[in-house]
């Protein structure tokens, strides 16, 4: 059984020590991976924000300038409906001969250079043959002879337009006069309506034919609206339900339909998908991997809203991929420069991290040395000592050597603090201190016991001869010179040495070792005592 006073250490597990470089470079990571994903996230919502913001703006600058198409095409309805009335109501409408439309295409002629809108003007009787054609002539507006007018049976689809109710307007396939069958040069964009023409009890009457210049209403929507609105807005398209271009910003792809070689130039053949959503829907705005589109349906007339029809037509916004990514580089710039400054924030956080790492080492390593080490020494307290010893006891049962105990103390010590004063005390420990520590091997230990008593331990696998040890270090004290302020003090010490054996529990050794230092110090003091006490009759034995 364990005596009194002595336990077994407890086995704590020794914290790991990281260097400062490992700590910084493991703080810096664990940060920059939260802040990242936290800004990361941020960018992706501010990111689908600004692509759905981008994609209302679309929407919305296309549905003001579907308005402004509207009320240009309100224009083209009225005078349609103007014209029509002008020619149902004459005579001229009611007779096959060519005589009796002089004030009719006065009127006509008076028209067009009022309006300045339309390239044509077409009345076209019920057999599908011109009665009437007005041309602008570049501001002076002419009607052509009744002899050069042409039948428009075999060209125009007659048949579908008699099938219309009276005042419905139809947007036409096809142009009317291509001149002797060849598209005059340069071609100028233009939307072309029809409106059939009944008489008071609906029997047909004859169809009216407007040429638009298709150039004013462009102008009107890039000048008034499209770049007041945003001039980093998608480029615009006018669409037929067939889906050829009406109105484009490149000439070349208009009019499909009248030129042979542009026949498969159609909306939908180069974005088959997109047309497909553009068509069944009445307005809206989508991306796809061609670009950011936007669309509205516009209408002529009262015609009810449903995917198709004669009179309907699309207008598209295309915004490429690329042009919509400038507009979002100015988030991608902030999102780097974010990244940079939170790089080097991690690394504030990181070096701050480390620094309070440190520091709380140093607060370990000072808590554990003040509980391990004597303040004035610095020397192992007792504490420590016996811990230490109960490990090196422990060893020597297991594997044999040779284990010595050696209690030293200062003699006359009261004497000294008293006459001298107790800093000169304090001074004589500090310095025999340093005297054994001299003495001592790696495998040594040595502690402050009390007051003046030091307590050294000697191992090792061979026959450790502590009373050579002793005797070394008595000698050391006695010749050494111990002055302090100005005066010499002599200084011996007293020493008992207790070997251990095996079976032996520590605290009869360090019994034994007190026991023989009492034997020295009353014996004359300033001597080793390593005899056995019991056979000299004096206490009792090893």
């Amino acid at each position: 059984m364990m005596p009194v006073g002595l336990r077994m250490p407890q086995k704590t597990k020794r914290s790991r020590q990281w260097s400062p470089v490992r700590v910084f470079l493991a703080v810096f990571v664990a940060i920059c991976v939260v802040f990242f994903a936290i800004h990361f996230s941020l960018y992706g919502n501010r990111k689908s924000l600004i692509g759905t913001a981008l994609q209302r703006s679309e929407q919305q600058a296309v549905t003001v300038v579907a308005e402004a198409f509207s009320e240009h095409l309100a224009r083209l309805v009225g005078d349609l409906n103007f014209i029509a009335a002008l020619y149902g109501n004459s005579r001229y409408a009611k007779t096959a001969g060519a005589t009796g439309g002089d004030d009719l295409v006065a009127d006509l002629l008076a028209f067009s250079l009022a309006s300045k809108h339309y390239d044509r003007i077409r009345c076209i009787d019920n057999l599908g043959v011109e009665r009437i054609r007005v041309i602008f002539n570049d501001g002076r507006p002419v009607s052509v002879p009744f002899a050069e007018l042409q039948g428009k049976k075999d060209r125009y689809p007659v048949e579908h337009l008699q099938r219309l109710a009276g005042g419905r307007i139809y947007l036409t396939p096809r142009t009317f006069d291509v001149g002797g069958g060849e598209v005059g040069r340069p071609f100028q964009p233009m939307l072309q309506a029809a409106v059939t023409v009944r008489g008071a009890h609906d029997e047909q009457a004859g169809v009216i034919v407007l040429d638009y210049f298709g150039d004013h209403l462009l102008r009107h929507v890039r000048d008034r609206y499209a770049h007041r609105l945003a001039p980093d807005m998608g480029a615009f398209s006018l669409l037929n339900a067939e889906g050829y271009w009406l109105l484009a910003e490149n000439p070349d792809g208009e009019r499909g339909f009248v030129f042979p070689e542009r026949e498969k130039r159609r909306f939908g053949n180069r974005y088959p998908e997109e047309w497909t959503t553009i068509l069944a829907g009445e307005d809206g705005a989508f991306v796809s991997e061609n670009g950011l589109f936007a669309y509205a349906t516009v209408r002529l007339g009262d015609e009810p809203k449903q995917a198709g029809g004669a009179s309907l037509l699309k207008l598209v916004s295309r915004l490429p991929m690329d042009r919509a990514d400038r507009l979002l580089a100015r988030e991608r710039n902030l999102f780097v420069i974010n990244g940079i400054l939170l790089v080097c924030f991690c690394a504030v956080l990181a070096g701050g991290g480390v620094y309070l790492y440190q520091r709380r080492q140093l607060y370990e390593e000072e808590l554990q040395k003040l509980a391990t080490a004597d303040p004035l020494t610095g020397l192992l307290n007792r504490r420590a000592f016996l811990e230490r010893l109960l490990f090196e006891t422990a060893r020597f049962d297991r594997h044999g050597g040779s284990l010595v105990l050696v209690l030293a103390g200062v003699d006359h010590f009261k004497e000294v603090n008293d006459q001298y004063g107790h800093q000169a005390g304090d001074y004589i420990l500090r310095r025999v201190s340093k005297i054994l520590q001299g003495r001592m091997r790696f495998t040594d230990v040595l502690c402050r016991w009390s007051g003046e008593e030091f307590m050294l331990l000697l191992s090792g696998n061979d026959e450790v001869d502590g009373r050579v040890v002793a005797e070394k270090v008595r000698s050391l004290v006695e010749s050494e010179l111990f002055t302090f302020d100005g005066r010499d003090i002599p200084v011996t010490m007293s020493l008992g040495v207790a070997f251990f054996r095996k079976g032996m529990e520590p605290e009869q050794c360090i019994q034994l070792a007190d026991q023989r230092l009492y034997y020295s110090r009353k014996n004359g003091r300033n001597r080793v005592t390593v005899t056995d006490l019991e056979e000299a009759g004096e206490v009792g034995g090893e």
